[in-house]
């Protein structure tokens, strides 16, 4: 095992698809396999990203920022990647976006810059300058040394405590995939659905498991949560 391996099997962890640029020497392509010895705490086979070789940087940048998502159905974001002739690894979900590299001279500072890099939850870019060999020899599993806390990412104004909050959708929300997103926002907001209906048939409320009105338009009160106040 090599630290190339380390690093690349984190970024798949990450939702990294690919890495533009130049590429992370690993020992093998393709999934990730689990601990050969079948511990119970073996990591998951995982598929690592692709390479994708760009040789211009800044093409190489652009092109993982457009690789990039925040929050996705399952609530969790990816990030895109690009390593970089310099030994930069650029990683973003914010189209343009910049950052100043932070230096990981060994295999446990570069585990602890990418225990939770910005980027997942609202569009930011981060940079690690690797002053280390990714094709050195690891006699052990290196691990992190810092674990990842909980973030808020925006709360209501006290004055707000009692107040309802209802998600207003219509069919195009169907038609676009984000049924799953829209469970994922109104259990995570606690927040009722209204569904306005443009069509008789192939509406929000028939996904998410809420009978159809007896009229070609009109709203229904969502059953998938029950609006509840939050603050």
């Amino acid at each position: 095992m090599i630290l190339g391996d380390v690093l690349a099997r984190r970024l798949a962890e990450l939702g990294v698809r690919r890495i533009w640029g130049e590429p992370i020497p690993v020992t093998h392509t393709g999934r990730s396999a689990g601990d050969a010895g079948g511990r119970p705490d073996a990591p998951q086979a995982l598929t690592l990203p692709a390479h994708v070789p760009v040789p211009e940087a800044d093409l190489a940048v652009l092109l993982a920022d457009a690789d990039g998502r925040i929050g996705e159905v399952d609530g969790h974001g990816r990030l895109g990647a690009a390593l970089l002739p310099d030994g930069v690894l650029h990683l973003s979900s914010r189209p343009g976006g910049t950052a100043a590299p932070r230096t990981v001279t060994s295999a446990e500072e570069l585990l602890d810059a990418l225990v939770e890099p910005p980027g997942l939850l609202t569009p930011a870019t981060s940079a690690i300058h690797l002053d280390v060999d990714l094709a050195m020899e690891l006699d052990d599993e290196p691990v992190p040394t810092v674990a990842a806390e909980r973030h808020t990412v925006f709360t209501l104004d006290p004055s707000l405590a009692d107040l309802r909050i209802v998600v207003v959708v219509g069919p195009g929300v169907v038609r676009a995939g984000g049924v799953g997103g829209l469970k994922s926002l109104s259990r995570a907001a606690a927040a009722g659905v209204i569904n306005t209906w443009g069509r008789r048939e192939s509406s929000v409320g028939t996904r998410l498991g809420t009978s159809a009105p007896s009229a070609s338009s009109g709203v229904t009160w969502s059953s998938a949560v029950s609006p509840t106040p939050t603050s």
